[in-house]
């Protein structure tokens, strides 16, 4: 957990996949499944991010407190801040949206994974 929770990793990986992604866009663009895709996997990322910088919960003296009001503020702007940076690609930037779904979608199932097995006790 403490690789992904390092935010100099982080936001090296993600100015990575945003250039891999906009190169592809803007160069391959006969390929637009596999522009789709990359902005899916883009996508994500993004989620990791909001994630990260944006927690459920604030530490306090050793526990976590949590607080209903907070918690459904900061879901709510994690997932309005996915769906409208969904809208701008689909609508503005025009990306191939099945490839945009595809690869939103792996990207979560990966993410998951990957936080799984980290949650997973060690045996």
């Amino acid at each position: 957990m403490a690789k992904i929770r390092n935010k100099k990793i982080l936001i090296s990986g993600f100015f990575g996949i945003v250039i891999i992604a906009t190169v592809v866009h803007l160069f391959l663009n006969n390929i637009k499944f596999m522009s789709g895709f990359l902005w899916g996997l883009t996508l994500s990322y993004c989620g990791l991010l909001l994630f990260t910088f944006l927690p459920n919960f604030k530490f306090h003296d050793g526990y976590q407190k949590l607080s209903i009001i907070e918690y459904l503020f900061r879901s709510t702007v994690r997932m309005g801040t996915l769906v409208f940076l969904f809208g701008i690609m689909v609508f503005l930037l025009k990306i191939n949206t099945l490839g945009l779904l595809a690869g939103s979608f792996l990207g979560m199932i990966g993410l998951s994974f990957i936080f799984l097995f980290q949650m997973k006790p060690s045996q």
